[in-house]
Order: C-alpha cells, then sequence, then structure tokens
C-alpha cells in the first residue's frame, strides 16, 4: 500500500509503466494487481498484489537487486522513494468464506474497499455477523465481494473487503437495495466489535499491472 506524494502521481506511474514493471517481469514476476483510490478517499494511493507461494522466496536476493545488480538497485529504489511519501508491506490471507467469488473470466473494475479493524477477542463475533452480511450482499447487484485478514506486517485483528462493482451507477444502485435487505434480514449489531471502519473507493489500474 502506497501514498504518492502531492503532484507526482503521473510521473509515478510513467515511472512504474516504462521502468518498474518490467523489472518486476525480468526478476520473475508472473502476476502483479495494481488498485487506485477514485473520487473517494486518499488521493493518490495505490495498492499492490501479488501471490506468495512460499514465505521461502523472502530468503533470496532482493527482486531488484536479482535484476539489476546492486547498483542498479540503488538507483531504481532512489527514484521510488522520490515519489513515495510512505508504504506499508503486509500478507493478507485470504477469506474466501468471508467473500463471494465472481463469477469465472469476470474483469474486476472498481468497487468499494472497507477496511475494518476488530477488538481484541471479538474476531469469532465479528466472522459470524460477517457471514451473515455477506450472505445478504449477494442478494444485491454487487459482482463479487474478496475479503482478507491480516497476517504479517500489520494489526493481525483488521480485515480488507473489497465489494465489486462495473460503475459507479452499479455502486448507486447497490446502496438502496442493501438498505432493503438488510432490513428485511434483522442482522445483528456490531457494537463493541467493530472499532474502527473506513471505506474508500478503487478503481482497477491494468495498464499498470501484469496480467
Amino acid at each position: 500500500m502506497m501514498q504518492i506524494k502531492p503532484g507526482m502521481g503521473l510521473e509515478f506511474e510513467n515511472y512504474l509503466k516504462m521502468e518498474l514493471i518490467p523489472v518486476f517481469k525480468k526478476a520473475g514476476m508472473k502476476q502483479l494487481g495494481a488498485w487506485k483510490t477514485k473520487e473517494f478517499g486518499v488521493d493518490d494511493r495505490y495498492i499492490f498484489t501479488w501471490p506468495i507461494a512460499s514465505l521461502a522466496e523472502f530468503d533470496g536476493p532482493d527482486p531488484f537487486e536479482k535484476a539489476l545488480g546492486i547498483d542498479g538497485q540503488v538507483v531504481l529504489m532512489s527514484n521510488i522513494k522520490r515519489c513515495v511519501a510512505n508504504a506499508r508491506t503486509f500478507m493478507l490471507m485470504e477469506r474466501p468464506d468471508l467473500g463471494i467469488a465472481p463469477k469465472p473470466d469476470y474483469a474486476f473494475k472498481m468497487g468499494v474497499m472497507v477496511t475494518l479493524s476488530v477488538a481484541p477477542g471479538r474476531t469469532e463475533e465479528f466472522e459470524k455477523n460477517t457471514k451473515a452480511l455477506v450472505a445478504v450482499i449477494g442478494k444485491t447487484n454487487a459482482k463479487a465481494v474478496l475479503a482478507g485478514k491480516t497476517a504479517l506486517g500489520g494489526n493481525p485483528n483488521d480485515y480488507y473487503m473489497f465489494i465489486a462493482f462495473d460503475s459507479f451507477a452499479d455502486l448507486g444502485n447497490f446502496v438502496p437495495a442493501l438498505a432493503k435487505v438488510m432490513a428485511e434480514a434483522k442482522l445483528v449489531p456490531e457494537t463493541g466489535i467493530v472499532v474502527h471502519q473506513e471505506l474508500a473507493t478503487y478503481h482497477m489500474a491494468p495498464e499498470l499491472s501484469i496480467q
């Protein structure tokens, strides 16, 4: 998760496309997902995702050093740091039991990223309530729900849920539909369970990704 310095978003994206992605590919990276805040959320915030096959891969040399050598790595990292205000890398454990799988070959376009911090000792209650909520979301026009829980690199009680839509028009139709089905479902309140919640809209950036 990266926060780019004000006014440097375009420069960062150009540098990513022209320099970083070729280096990632040279280092052997097969998949990289890129997401960027759009309209609602902190400006110029990016999320980059890639699969981890095994933690053992972190015992090897740095991929930048492997692809460019030490001198090339120093130049590359200097240019990155010039654009980046702050960054955090963390491992997210997928939780398909708390989500809704997309249809086969569905292409993600945009959606709402929901970040939730759960009170210590309340994760079991939260997950039970979340499963009930996701069942309700499944009755709306949401295209999918991706869910995960922080493992390493952050608060282990933090959950991330991405509710996918094709457009903001879809999102606009989702709000009243969700309110209707939630009223019918009569879900249990989460008072004291969720201590912090944040919502932001992100769009998929295929031009910054490795498909």
